[in-house]
Protein backbone atom coordinates (compact mmCIF):
# COMPACT_ATOMS: atom_id res chain seq x y z
CA UNK A 1 0.00 0.00 0.00
CA UNK A 2 1.07 3.57 -0.45
CA UNK A 3 2.70 5.23 2.53
CA UNK A 4 0.64 8.04 4.04
CA UNK A 5 1.96 10.96 6.12
CA UNK A 6 1.52 9.95 9.72
CA UNK A 7 -0.84 12.87 10.41
CA UNK A 8 -3.24 11.32 7.88
CA UNK A 9 -3.25 7.89 9.52
CA UNK A 10 -5.75 6.73 12.09
CA UNK A 11 -5.14 4.35 14.97
CA UNK A 12 -7.35 2.67 17.50
CA UNK A 13 -6.46 3.93 20.96
CA UNK A 14 -6.78 0.40 22.29
CA UNK A 15 -3.61 -0.59 20.40
CA UNK A 16 -0.64 -1.41 22.67
CA UNK A 17 1.66 1.48 21.73
CA UNK A 18 5.15 -0.01 21.90
CA UNK A 19 7.54 2.42 23.50
CA UNK A 20 4.88 4.99 24.36
CA UNK A 21 4.29 3.54 27.82
CA UNK A 22 7.94 4.10 28.59
CA UNK A 23 7.80 7.75 27.54
CA UNK A 24 4.60 8.85 29.29
CA UNK A 25 3.29 8.68 32.81
CA UNK A 26 0.90 5.75 33.20
CA UNK A 27 -1.74 7.89 34.89
CA UNK A 28 -1.73 10.41 32.08
CA UNK A 29 -2.10 7.64 29.54
CA UNK A 30 -5.02 6.12 31.39
CA UNK A 31 -6.88 9.40 31.75
CA UNK A 32 -6.23 10.51 28.19
CA UNK A 33 -6.70 7.26 26.30
CA UNK A 34 -9.76 6.12 28.23
CA UNK A 35 -11.64 9.03 26.64
CA UNK A 36 -10.63 7.80 23.17
CA UNK A 37 -10.85 4.04 23.71
CA UNK A 38 -12.53 1.89 21.09
CA UNK A 39 -12.73 4.56 18.37
CA UNK A 40 -10.59 5.64 15.46
CA UNK A 41 -8.64 8.87 15.98
CA UNK A 42 -6.12 10.82 13.95
CA UNK A 43 -2.51 10.17 14.85
CA UNK A 44 -1.97 13.93 15.11
CA UNK A 45 -4.66 14.17 17.83
CA UNK A 46 -3.26 11.29 19.87
CA UNK A 47 0.28 12.64 19.51
CA UNK A 48 -0.88 16.01 20.79
CA UNK A 49 -2.64 14.41 23.75
CA UNK A 50 0.47 12.42 24.70
CA UNK A 51 2.85 15.27 23.85
CA UNK A 52 4.76 13.05 21.46
CA UNK A 53 5.86 13.74 17.88
CA UNK A 54 3.49 12.18 15.30
CA UNK A 55 6.44 10.24 13.88
CA UNK A 56 6.27 8.04 17.00
CA UNK A 57 3.32 6.24 15.41
CA UNK A 58 4.36 6.36 11.75
CA UNK A 59 5.26 2.71 11.36
CA UNK A 60 2.85 1.33 13.95
CA UNK A 61 1.14 -1.90 12.90
CA UNK A 62 -2.20 -0.60 14.17
CA UNK A 63 -2.16 2.51 11.98
CA UNK A 64 -4.32 2.84 8.88
CA UNK A 65 -5.21 5.45 6.29
CA UNK A 66 -8.21 7.59 7.16
CA UNK A 67 -10.39 6.00 4.48
CA UNK A 68 -10.07 2.60 6.19
CA UNK A 69 -12.14 3.91 9.07
CA UNK A 70 -14.39 6.28 7.13
CA UNK A 71 -15.14 4.12 4.05
CA UNK A 72 -14.12 0.72 5.34
CA UNK A 73 -16.23 -1.41 2.97
CA UNK A 74 -15.00 0.42 -0.12
CA UNK A 75 -11.34 0.21 0.88
CA UNK A 76 -11.64 -3.46 1.75
CA UNK A 77 -13.31 -4.19 -1.59
CA UNK A 78 -10.51 -2.47 -3.50
CA UNK A 79 -7.78 -4.20 -1.50
CA UNK A 80 -9.43 -7.58 -1.90
CA UNK A 81 -9.63 -6.92 -5.64
CA UNK A 82 -6.07 -5.96 -6.44
CA UNK A 83 -3.83 -5.34 -3.42
CA UNK A 84 -0.76 -7.56 -3.67
CA UNK A 85 -0.58 -7.73 0.14
CA UNK A 86 -4.07 -9.25 0.21
CA UNK A 87 -4.07 -11.20 -3.05
CA UNK A 88 -0.81 -12.98 -4.04
CA UNK A 89 0.44 -11.77 -7.43
CA UNK A 90 -0.09 -15.17 -9.03
CA UNK A 91 -3.78 -15.32 -8.07
CA UNK A 92 -4.85 -11.72 -8.69
CA UNK A 93 -7.52 -11.14 -11.33
CA UNK A 94 -6.98 -7.37 -11.38
CA UNK A 95 -3.93 -5.19 -10.92
CA UNK A 96 -3.43 -1.67 -9.58
CA UNK A 97 -0.93 -0.65 -12.24
CA UNK A 98 0.78 2.14 -10.29
CA UNK A 99 1.55 0.32 -7.04
CA UNK A 100 2.51 -2.86 -8.89
CA UNK A 101 5.11 -1.07 -11.00
CA UNK A 102 6.23 1.43 -8.35
CA UNK A 103 5.86 -0.49 -5.06
CA UNK A 104 8.45 1.63 -3.24
CA UNK A 105 6.96 5.01 -4.21
CA UNK A 106 6.30 7.18 -1.16
CA UNK A 107 3.47 9.69 -0.72
CA UNK A 108 2.28 9.61 -4.33
CA UNK A 109 -1.22 10.99 -3.87
CA UNK A 110 -3.80 12.07 -6.43
CA UNK A 111 -6.11 14.38 -4.45
CA UNK A 112 -5.64 17.10 -1.84
CA UNK A 113 -7.91 19.47 0.05
CA UNK A 114 -7.87 22.81 -1.76
CA UNK A 115 -9.70 24.44 1.15
CA UNK A 116 -6.67 23.83 3.38
CA UNK A 117 -4.02 24.16 0.66
CA UNK A 118 -2.77 20.68 1.55
CA UNK A 119 -1.28 20.11 -1.87
CA UNK A 120 1.66 22.33 -0.99
CA UNK A 121 2.74 20.14 1.92
CA UNK A 122 1.67 16.98 0.03
CA UNK A 123 -0.85 15.76 2.59
CA UNK A 124 -3.34 13.92 0.42
CA UNK A 125 -4.89 10.62 -0.62
CA UNK A 126 -4.46 8.28 -3.55
CA UNK A 127 -8.00 7.70 -4.75
CA UNK A 128 -7.51 7.63 -8.55
CA UNK A 129 -6.37 4.41 -10.20
CA UNK A 130 -5.76 2.59 -13.46
CA UNK A 131 -6.84 -0.99 -12.81
CA UNK A 132 -6.66 -3.69 -15.46
CA UNK A 133 -7.03 -7.44 -15.58
CA UNK A 134 -3.93 -9.44 -14.74
CA UNK A 135 -3.53 -10.97 -18.19
CA UNK A 136 -3.55 -7.56 -19.89
CA UNK A 137 -1.15 -6.22 -17.28
CA UNK A 138 1.39 -8.94 -17.98
CA UNK A 139 1.03 -8.75 -21.75
CA UNK A 140 0.51 -5.10 -22.50
CA UNK A 141 1.40 -2.70 -19.66
CA UNK A 142 4.86 -1.14 -19.88
CA UNK A 143 6.70 -1.14 -16.55
CA UNK A 144 8.38 2.23 -16.94
CA UNK A 145 11.18 2.85 -14.41
CA UNK A 146 10.43 4.80 -11.23
CA UNK A 147 13.18 7.22 -12.24
CA UNK A 148 10.69 8.65 -14.76
CA UNK A 149 8.19 9.62 -12.06
CA UNK A 150 7.76 13.41 -11.98
CA UNK A 151 9.79 15.19 -9.34
CA UNK A 152 12.82 12.93 -9.53
CA UNK A 153 16.13 14.77 -9.78
CA UNK A 154 18.98 13.12 -11.64
CA UNK A 155 22.62 13.52 -10.73
CA UNK A 156 24.17 16.39 -12.62
CA UNK A 157 20.97 18.45 -12.84
CA UNK A 158 22.46 21.11 -10.58
CA UNK A 159 20.84 19.84 -7.37
CA UNK A 160 21.07 16.87 -5.05
CA UNK A 161 19.81 13.71 -6.69
CA UNK A 162 16.34 12.57 -5.60
CA UNK A 163 15.00 9.13 -6.51
CA UNK A 164 11.57 8.95 -8.09
CA UNK A 165 10.36 6.77 -5.21
CA UNK A 166 11.46 9.31 -2.57
CA UNK A 167 8.83 11.43 -0.79
CA UNK A 168 10.87 14.50 -1.74
CA UNK A 169 10.27 13.70 -5.40
CA UNK A 170 6.54 13.50 -4.73
CA UNK A 171 6.62 16.94 -3.09
CA UNK A 172 8.62 18.33 -6.03
CA UNK A 173 6.05 16.97 -8.46
CA UNK A 174 2.95 18.18 -6.67
CA UNK A 175 4.28 21.73 -6.22
CA UNK A 176 6.29 22.00 -9.46
CA UNK A 177 9.38 22.21 -7.22
CA UNK A 178 7.82 25.04 -5.24
CA UNK A 179 6.66 27.13 -8.20
CA UNK A 180 2.96 26.32 -7.86
CA UNK A 181 1.49 28.06 -4.84
CA UNK A 182 -1.75 27.81 -2.89
CA UNK A 183 -4.78 30.04 -2.94
CA UNK A 184 -4.87 33.14 -0.79
CA UNK A 185 -7.02 33.35 2.34
CA UNK A 186 -9.99 34.65 0.31
CA UNK A 187 -9.75 31.75 -2.12
CA UNK A 188 -8.19 33.75 -4.96
CA UNK A 189 -4.79 33.24 -6.49
CA UNK A 190 -4.99 29.99 -8.47
CA UNK A 191 -6.26 31.86 -11.52
CA UNK A 192 -2.95 33.71 -11.79
CA UNK A 193 -1.27 30.38 -12.57
CA UNK A 194 -3.96 28.94 -14.81
CA UNK A 195 -2.76 30.43 -18.11
CA UNK A 196 0.97 30.52 -17.36
CA UNK A 197 1.90 27.78 -19.81
CA UNK A 198 5.62 28.44 -19.40
CA UNK A 199 5.02 27.10 -15.90
CA UNK A 200 2.20 24.66 -16.53
CA UNK A 201 3.86 22.88 -19.46
CA UNK A 202 5.87 21.00 -16.84
CA UNK A 203 2.83 18.74 -16.45
CA UNK A 204 3.73 16.99 -19.71
CA UNK A 205 6.27 14.17 -19.21
CA UNK A 206 9.31 13.82 -21.46
CA UNK A 207 8.08 10.39 -22.52
CA UNK A 208 5.00 8.21 -21.91
CA UNK A 209 4.98 6.50 -18.54
CA UNK A 210 2.94 4.39 -16.19
CA UNK A 211 2.49 6.76 -13.29
CA UNK A 212 0.87 10.13 -12.60
CA UNK A 213 0.48 13.44 -14.46
CA UNK A 214 0.80 16.44 -12.19
CA UNK A 215 -1.64 18.93 -13.64
CA UNK A 216 -1.68 22.50 -12.22
CA UNK A 217 -3.68 23.15 -9.04
CA UNK A 218 -5.99 25.55 -10.88
CA UNK A 219 -7.26 22.63 -12.99
CA UNK A 220 -8.58 20.44 -10.18
CA UNK A 221 -7.93 19.13 -6.68
CA UNK A 222 -7.23 15.76 -8.39
CA UNK A 223 -4.52 14.77 -10.82
CA UNK A 224 -4.85 12.06 -13.50
CA UNK A 225 -3.11 8.73 -13.37
CA UNK A 226 -1.74 7.22 -16.56
CA UNK A 227 -0.68 3.87 -17.92
CA UNK A 228 1.60 3.10 -20.86
CA UNK A 229 0.59 0.17 -23.05
CA UNK A 230 2.56 -1.58 -25.77
CA UNK A 231 1.58 -0.50 -29.28
CA UNK A 232 0.64 -4.06 -30.16
CA UNK A 233 -2.60 -3.52 -28.24
CA UNK A 234 -3.83 -1.34 -31.12
CA UNK A 235 -3.15 -4.12 -33.58
CA UNK A 236 -5.69 -6.38 -31.86
CA UNK A 237 -8.88 -4.33 -31.53
CA UNK A 238 -11.69 -5.81 -29.52
CA UNK A 239 -14.68 -7.03 -31.47
CA UNK A 240 -17.79 -4.88 -31.17
CA UNK A 241 -21.32 -6.16 -30.75
CA UNK A 242 -21.81 -6.51 -34.53
CA UNK A 243 -18.88 -8.88 -34.86
CA UNK A 244 -16.61 -6.33 -36.54
CA UNK A 245 -13.65 -4.49 -35.12
CA UNK A 246 -13.53 -0.86 -34.10
CA UNK A 247 -10.89 1.44 -32.64
CA UNK A 248 -11.68 5.03 -31.72
CA UNK A 249 -10.25 7.58 -34.13
CA UNK A 250 -7.56 10.03 -33.12
CA UNK A 251 -10.13 12.84 -33.17
CA UNK A 252 -12.41 10.92 -30.83
CA UNK A 253 -9.68 10.14 -28.35
CA UNK A 254 -8.56 13.79 -28.28
CA UNK A 255 -11.92 14.77 -26.81
CA UNK A 256 -10.80 12.88 -23.69
CA UNK A 257 -7.52 14.84 -23.58
CA UNK A 258 -8.43 18.56 -23.65
CA UNK A 259 -5.02 19.57 -22.31
CA UNK A 260 -3.37 18.50 -25.58
CA UNK A 261 -4.76 21.62 -27.28
CA UNK A 262 -2.50 23.73 -25.04
CA UNK A 263 0.75 22.25 -26.34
Amino acid sequence: RMSFPCEQQLVRSSCPFAGVMEECALLKLQQGLEELAGKWHAVADIAKLLELPPETFEQHDGAECAHWALQHDCVKWLRDLCDVKVQPAASREYVDTFSSIHPLAEERFTAWSQEWNLRYTNVGNRIDYVICDAATFEAAVVATPSSLLPGAVREGDGADAVKGTDRRAALNAVTCSGRWHGALADGEGLGLQRDDMALNSTQFPDEPLTGMLYTPPSYSDHIPVCCRFVRAVLAKPLADGAGGARVASAAETRTCQPWLSQQ
